[in-house]
């Protein structure tokens, strides 16, 4: 999983821990939705320092 490491909504920064680095990103796309800047995504969705981000649902602890 990748760990949030810093999301500012003011600052519109998002930066991400996934494997051996660290990503900040600048666009982002969810699922079935365009991609949009950072600050665009951090104002419609509620992430947090320490949320995870998941590349597939194998990888969700608990699911089958």
């Amino acid at each position: 999983p990748c760990t949030v490491l810093r999301a500012d909504r003011s600052a519109g920064e998002l930066w991400i821990a996934c494997g051996e680095g660290v990503l900040q990103c600048l666009k982002l796309q969810a699922p079935g939705r365009r991609a949009m800047e950072t600050i665009d995504f951090l104002n419609g969705y509620d992430l947090n320092e320490g949320d995870q981000f998941y590349t597939s649902s194998s990888e969700i602890p608990g699911s089958p």
